[in-house]
């Protein structure tokens, strides 16, 4: 984030809110390399982009039944993460037709952007044959940026930092 990393953020939250509030990264960057000091700043639990239901949902019901954050990778063996939008794309295109029920896509990320993975996976033929929901998830929330999300293809815009009740909500319109 421009002017707060996460580890700040997550220190800053835990000052006012204490610990009562889960707190997650979500991130297209590696993060084994931070992990040790997110989780003394109070980070709960890490997300690759980008997020896929599957990956999200082990993650939540690990929260809620309080398992160890060590379980939570391998919790399901669905779990599909991509370090970029090439290799998102790339995922779709190799996985079992119907394999995906619902696609979390960031917009910024390395090598391909949100914009061009929707595009790509949209003019894919298995996306022709079953139309999985693309949500954007991006700090950009402007009117604009939700404009732009939809005219790419994508079905829905979620603004970062992500609100819960929102998140559950189009989980449960699309699943």
């Amino acid at each position: 984030m421009p002017e707060m990393d996460g580890i700040e953020t997550t220190r800053q939250i835990r000052n006012r809110v204490g610990n009562d509030v889960t707190i997650i990264i979500l991130s297209v960057y590696d993060y084994s390399e931070i992990e040790a000091e997110a989780r003394e700043a109070g980070v709960d639990e890490f997300i690759a982009k980008p997020l896929f239901r599957s990956r999200l949902t082990a993650t939540l019901k690990n929260i809620i039944e309080g398992k160890p954050n060590k379980e939570a990778k391998n919790y399901l063996s669905n779990i599909e993460t991509a370090e970029n939008g090439k290799e998102a794309v790339e995922k779709f295109a190799n996985a079992p037709s119907g394999f995906y029920d619902l696609i979390f896509m960031d917009i910024h990320m390395p090598v391909m952007n949100g914009y061009e993975a929707t595009a790509a996976i949209r003019s894919h033929r298995k996306y022709r044959e079953k139309q999985i929901p693309i949500i954007a998830m991006t700090a950009n929330a402007f009117a604009e940026d939700v404009v732009k999300a939809k005219n790419a293809g994508m079905k829905e815009h979620i603004a970062k930092p992500l609100e819960m009740n929102r998140l559950c909500e189009i989980m449960q319109r699309y699943l």
